[in-house]
């Protein structure tokens, strides 16, 4: 890909690059595969685990895995702590949202003492990155596609 195309791209470079650098290389290649489908959205959230290696190998599946990842708008650590318990978020993966669950107790001095997981999901590195349009928080693992469509209504 020539440098202009990488550019008109927007954000998404940047999300790659700091994955990689951050040692999330794998899910940056299968970030990278999807690319194309999703340069036109504004923001994202990106929910990124640290060993996606096994789930790259499975191409006919990497789409679909790489894309309950990510939400088609920009939620900050903040933002999902105040959201209810329960919370649906939206996906780019077409009827598989994911759900957002509090485990201990959130005040406003110590958001950091409770957890936050989607679909039973440990949040454990908030905000590794983020911009105005992008911001990538850190998980103990891969979302299962199966455990998201059962919670999705």
């Amino acid at each position: 890909m020539d440098s202009v195309g990488f550019r008109d791209l927007g954000y998404w470079p940047k999300i790659i690059r700091s994955l990689s650098s951050k040692g999330f290389v794998s899910f940056a290649i299968g970030l990278n595969s999807i690319l194309d489908d999703y340069r036109h959205l504004n923001s994202v959230t990106v929910f990124s685990p640290p060993d996606f290696g096994s789930v790259a190998s499975s191409s006919p599946m990497l789409g679909r895995i790489v894309r309950i990842h990510i939400l088609p708008q920009r939620i900050s650590y903040k933002e999902l702590v105040v959201l209810p318990d329960k919370s649906p978020l939206k996906t780019l993966l077409p009827g598989q949202d994911l759900e957002l669950k509090k485990a201990g107790k959130f005040t406003e001095l110590n958001v950091t003492a409770a957890r936050l997981r989607v679909n039973g999901v440990d949040i454990v590195a908030p905000e590794i990155f983020s911009s105005g349009k992008y911001v990538v928080h850190g998980i103990s693992r891969v979302l299962d596609i199966a455990d998201a469509s059962k919670k999705s209504s």
